[in-house]
């Protein structure tokens, strides 16, 4: 039953994670898209854009789970 909870955890953080996540992408885009530093032409959309950005936010997570784990590692373990 413990592990459950854990595991409902880890999806709540990894939805929140995944959302702003790509809130943040949608902004990005609609800033640089509006202030000119890029543009794209109608249907000239790169397709591996957003798929590339799922991909960086999941690494991303994975990465500060490692990090969390590490740092609540016990340095001296009982013998």
């Amino acid at each position: 039953m413990r592990r459950k909870k854990i595991g409902k955890k880890e999806i709540k953080e990894q939805l929140l994670v995944s959302v702003g996540g790509m809130l943040t992408c949608i902004l990005m885009e609609l800033f640089a898209n509006t202030t000119g530093l890029w543009f794209y032409h109608t249907g000239n959309w790169p397709v591996i854009l957003w798929p590339t950005y799922f991909v960086g936010i999941l690494f991303g997570f994975q990465l500060l789970k490692s990090i969390e784990t590490f740092v609540n590692k016990p340095i001296f373990t009982s013998l």
